[in-house]
């Protein structure tokens, strides 16, 4: 035997130790879930122990959050530094987080038809919304339905038309992209270093305390931080402008 199938598993071993089928093992490689197996001969593929606790949490995922794997996939790549430890207990709050429906609405509720109907964005602006990964829809007997959140997104977006922006003077579903990825590279800082800094001994539920108590006023502050640096750059351009004219 080889010193890699000494040091590693091969791919029944795997799913033996992670209670799972070996096809669930396989699906989880095919989406891109795992790292690539290494070979010692064409027919023989070995998979590193490491893999058990990403495994564990992939499934858990699934059960207790009901995430698709592609939703877990791009968890997994946004938060791949932090120990599988820290994922758990992530994990944990965002079940507890769940529970308190005005801080993380876990039921999507409003039908594509009825915002729509009520909201000045077409059904094509919507889909392209879905298509950059802006808002994510569940389908329920053939309809589209939309999360609280995901509502939010599409009114806010409703009212920037409303009052008079247009796609092309701004907030197209391109710029939305590009805020989408700033904005998941900022809240992944917040995160990792809201994790770094709780202490070990803080069990979820006081962390949600914590989260309930403050996430308003760290919005409150991320808002009014923003709107200086708004102020800022369109005095910085009054004044480019005024220099030019003189």
């Amino acid at each position: 035997m080889s010193s890699i199938a000494k040091k590693m598993l091969k791919i029944s071993e795997l799913a033996g130790e992670c209670g799972l089928p070996v096809s669930t093992i396989r699906h989880y490689i095919n989406e891109g879930l795992l790292g690539k197996p290494s070979k010692s001969s064409k027919n023989m593929a070995y998979y590193d122990r490491e893999s058990i606790p990403k495994i564990s949490f992939v499934k858990r995922l699934q059960d207790e959050l009901f995430l698709p794997l592609r939703i877990i996939k791009k968890l997994l790549k946004d938060t791949d530094e932090l120990p599988f430890d820290d994922y758990n207990l992530i994990v944990e709050v965002r079940k507890r987080l769940a529970e308190h429906t005005d801080l993380l609405p876990e039921m999507a509720s409003i039908s594509l038809l009825e915002i729509v109907r009520h909201l000045a964005l077409t059904e094509q602006e919507i889909e392209e919304l879905e298509k950059l990964g802006v808002v994510t829809p569940e389908t329920k007997n053939g309809e589209k339905y939309y999360d609280e959140v995901d509502y939010k997104i599409i009114k806010s977006l409703s009212d920037v038309r409303v009052s008079g922006f247009s796609a092309d003077m701004g907030f197209s579903t391109d710029d939305l992209k590009v805020y989408l990825e700033k904005a998941r590279d900022l809240v992944s800082f917040e995160s990792r270093l809201f994790v770094e800094r709780i202490t070990k001994d803080q069990s979820a539920e006081e962390i949600v305390e914590l989260i309930k108590k403050g996430l308003p006023a760290a919005n409150e502050l991320m808002s009014s931080l923003r709107d200086k640096l708004m102020v800022e750059i369109l005095k910085d351009m009054e004044q480019s402008a005024k220099e030019k004219t003189i």
